[in-house]
């Protein structure tokens, strides 16, 4: 049986949040190297984040803002993402 690492949420939150800056700011520079980058990343995060937000979720039930935060939050990155896609998906069939 494999034992799974589950970082503090608030951890995790921070480093989407940051990593989603990232993103928004190589996109505004349309620097393809660093969306590429920053995409991967906060993919992973993500799936890292929803993992503990379900294996944390009880606990959360006291905390329904940390809840709300991260709902809105999840739902900012998935919207980023399918901008920054659409936006590689562009440029790079263009190359």
């Amino acid at each position: 049986m494999s034992v799974i690492n589950i970082k503090p949420i608030s951890e995790i939150y921070l480093r989407v949040r940051g990593e989603l800056k990232l993103l928004k700011i190589a996109l505004v520079k349309k620097d393809l190297k660093k969306i590429m980058r920053h995409r991967t990343t906060l993919h992973s995060l993500t799936t890292d984040f929803e993992i503990s937000l379900k294996n944390n979720e009880k606990d959360l039930l006291i905390h329904y803002r940390i809840k709300e935060a991260s709902k809105s939050l999840l739902m900012l990155v998935q919207s980023t993402l399918h901008t920054a896609s659409h936006y590689l998906s562009m440029n790079l069939s263009c190359l």
